[in-house]
C-alpha cells in the first residue's frame, strides 16, 4: 500500500512536462467529468477520457458510513457504460474501524491518492474485492472532501495486482479539483430528484435485506420501475408463479429473465414461450412434447417446451392466446407438476417454475368464457404490473443512452453518440404507444439511417409518428376506435409489413393471422401502408 502526495516536490517539472504532450488535458477533463449531473454519467464519462491514461477497467463511488454499518455503493462505470447501483454492504466491526480511520481528513489529507496494489494485504480493500468477487486487483483511491466535509471515495479499479504506478497516481491526482465539484453537485442533484419521503431515510437491517436487487439491463429499478423491482426482490427466491401484465413492448420477458437470474433456478435454462405465435394445432406438441407415430409427420420423439425447461424457469409470454384445452392441461402441470407428451401414456415429472405475462385483461376474459377461471387463480398468485413507458418518463433519458449503446454495439458502431437535451426533451414528450419495443425500434432506424448519429430529432419530431400532440388528446375513444389507431401506427411504422421481424405483428406481440383478423374486421388493409 502506497499514499503518493499530490503535492509534492518535483510535481510543478513533471506535471508542465505532462501538460506540454498533453495540452488539452484539462479543457478535456473539465467537459467531460464536470458537464455531468448524473452521477453514472459523470463516472462514465470520466473512465472513458481516464482510460487514455490509466489502465484502469473499472470506476466506482462509495459512501462509507461505519456508524450506521454499512458501504453504499452509488455508482458504477466502465468505458462501455456506467450505471447508478445504490447497492448496500454491511461492514464488519473490524472494517468498520477502519473505514472510520480512513475517512477522517486528518489521517488522509486532501491532496493524497492512496494506491492498493495487493488488496489481501489491506483489510479494507480486501473486503471490497471480496465483495466484487474480484479474486485479483488494483486499487487507486481518491477521498473526496469538500469544507472538510468527506462526501464520498472514487476508486479506480484494475482486474490485476500490481498495476497502479506513481505516475498514474499523479494524473489521478490533478483532477481533485474537478471530482470535487462534479461529485457535490451530482450528490446534490441527485437528492433534489429524489422522492422527498427519502431524503433523510436511514437504512436498517430490514432495508438492507429488502434492498432492491441489482439486474443487469433494468433501466428505472429505483425510479418508474422501484415497485416493480420491489416485487422482483420479494419473490424470485422463492418458487411461486408469477403474473406479469402490462402493455405490449413495456419488457415483461426483461422482468422474467431478471425473475430467473434472482433465483435459486438461475443456472436452470429460461424457456420462453410465445402463445400466441404457435399454430392452434401445435401447440399441445410444441409444449408437451410428444411420442414417436402420436400423429402424421412425428416421425422422433420430441420433448416439449416443459420438459425442456426442467430445473429451470417457464415464460408463458402472452398466456391470453393460449387455446382452452392446452389450458386444462397447463391445469394439471401446474398442480402436479408432471407433463403427458401427446401420444404417451405415461407421466413425466418436470421441477420447472413458471412466469405467465399478458397485455391482456385475463379477469376480463374469465367472465367471457376466454380463459379458465380455476387457471387463472392458479396464475395469479403474485401478480406484477409493469407500468407504461409514458408513466415513467423519467427513466427515458436512461433508457436512450443505454438502447444507443447496445444497438451501437449490435450494429457495429464503435462509438456510441451523444444524445441531445433537445432531442430527449422531445422524445420525452412523445406518449410512445408502443412503449420500449417502440422507442428500440425507432433508435435502432436512426442510427442505420444516419451511419451510427442520432441528430434527426434534435429540431423537433420529424418523424410524423412522434406527435405528441396526439398523445395530449383527452377524448375518450371507443375500444374498436382505438384498436383502429394502434394498428395503423404499427402498420405506419413498419411500412405495411405484418408477419416477421420487425413486423406489425411482432410489434403489437400477436400472432399474424390474429392480426390480419383485427384488421379485416376494422376494415384496415395494409396495402395503404406499403
Amino acid at each position: 500500500m502506497k499514499s503518493y502526495p499530490a503535492m509534492s516536490g518535483g510535481r510543478e517539472c513533471w506535471e508542465d512536462h505532462f501538460m506540454l504532450e498533453n495540452s488539452s488535458f484539462f479543457q478535456e477533463a473539465a467537459l467531460r467529468i464536470c458537464g455531468q449531473l448524473n452521477i453514472e454519467d459523470l463516472l462514465w464519462e470520466s473512465m472513458k477520457f481516464l482510460g487514455k491514461y490509466i489502465p484502469a477497467d473499472e470506476m466506482m463511488l462509495n459512501v462509507y458510513s461505519p456508524e450506521e454499518g454499512y458501504l453504499r455503493v452509488l455508482a458504477q462505470a466502465t468505458t462501455q457504460k456506467g450505471q447508478q447501483m445504490n447497492k448496500l454492504i454491511p461492514l464488519s466491526s473490524e472494517v468498520r474501524k477502519l473505514v472510520r480511520l480512513n475517512c477522517s481528513k486528518e489521517k488522509i489529507p486532501n491532496d493524497r491518492i492512496l494506491i492498493i496494489n495487493r488488496p489481501n494485504t489491506h483489510t479494507v480493500a480486501h473486503f471490497l474485492c471480496s465483495s466484487m468477487s474480484l479474486v485479483r486487483a488494483s486499487i487507486m483511491t481518491m477521498f473526496i472532501f469538500v469544507d472538510k466535509q468527506h462526501l464520498g471515495v472514487v476508486d479506480m479499479i484494475a482486474k490485476d495486482n500490481n498495476i497502479f504506478s506513481y505516475d498514474h497516481a499523479r494524473i489521478f491526482s490533478l483532477l481533485q479539483n474537478h471530482f470535487r465539484v462534479a461529485v457535490s453537485n451530482a450528490l446534490t442533484y441527485q437528492r433534489l430528484i429524489e422522492p422527498k419521503s427519502q431524503d433523510n431515510k436511514r437504512p436498517d437491517a430490514r432495508d438492507q435485506e429488502r434492498d432492491i436487487p441489482s439486474v443487469p439491463n433494468i433501466i428505472g429499478a429505483r425510479s418508474g420501475l422501484k415497485e416493480v423491482m420491489n416485487s422482483v426482490s420479494q419473490v424470485a427466491s422463492k418458487d411461486s408463479t408469477v403474473l406479469i401484465s402490462g402493455q405490449t413492448g413495456v419488457g415483461k420477458e426483461v422482468i422474467a429473465r431478471a425473475i430467473h437470474q434472482l433465483s435459486p433456478r438461475k443456472k436452470g435454462p429460461f424457456v420462453k414461450v410465445n402463445c400466441g405465435a404457435i399454430p392452434e394445432n401445435l401447440v399441445d406438441s410444441e409444449l408437451f412434447g410428444h411420442e414417436k407415430g402420436a400423429f402424421t409427420g412425428a416421425v422422433a420423439l420430441k420433448r416439449g417446451r416443459f420438459e425442456l425447461a426442467h430445473t429451470g424457469t417457464v415464460l408463458l409470454d402472452e398466456i391470453g392466446e393460449l387455446p382452452l384445452q392446452a389450458q386444462v392441461r397447463l391445469l394439471h402441470i401446474l398442480q402436479h407438476k408432471e407433463v403427458e407428451r401427446v401420444g404417451g401414456t405415461k407421466f413425466i415429472p418436470v421441477d420447472i417454475r413458471i412466469i405467465a405475462a399478458t397485455h391482456r385483461d385475463l379477469k376480463t376474459m374469465v367472465y367471457s368464457g376466454q380463459f379458465r377461471q380455476d387457471l387463472w387463480y392458479r396464475l395469479n398468485i403474485f401478480p406484477i404490473h409493469i407500468p407504461a413507458l409514458k408513466e415513467r418518463k423519467k427513466d427515458i433519458p436512461a433508457l436512450v443512452r443505454h438502447i444507443v449503446d447496445k444497438k451501437c454495439q449490435k450494429l457495429g458502431f464503435k462509438e456510441s453518440p451523444r444524445v441531445s437535451k433537445q432531442c430527449l426533451e422531445s422524445l420525452t414528450a412523445y406518449d410512445w404507444p408502443g412503449n420500449i419495443r417502440e422507442l428500440e425500434n425507432m433508435i435502432e432506424r436512426e442510427l442505420i439511417k444516419n451511419d451510427g448519429r442520432i441528430y434527426s430529432l434534435i429540431d423537433g419530431n420529424e418523424n410524423q409518428t412522434y406527435n405528441p400532440e396526439e398523445s395530449n388528446n383527452n377524448r375518450l375513444e371507443s375500444l374498436d376506435q382505438a384498436m383502429f389507431s394502434h394498428i395503423q401506427k404499427a402498420l405506419k411504422y413498419t411500412q405495411g409489413k405484418i408477419h416477421g421481424p420487425n413486423g406489425a405483428a411482432e410489434l403489437l406481440e400477436i400472432h399474424p393471422n390474429t392480426l390480419r383478423h383485427r384488421m379485416k374486421k376494422l376494415g384496415i388493409s395494409f396495402k395503404n401502408y406499403s
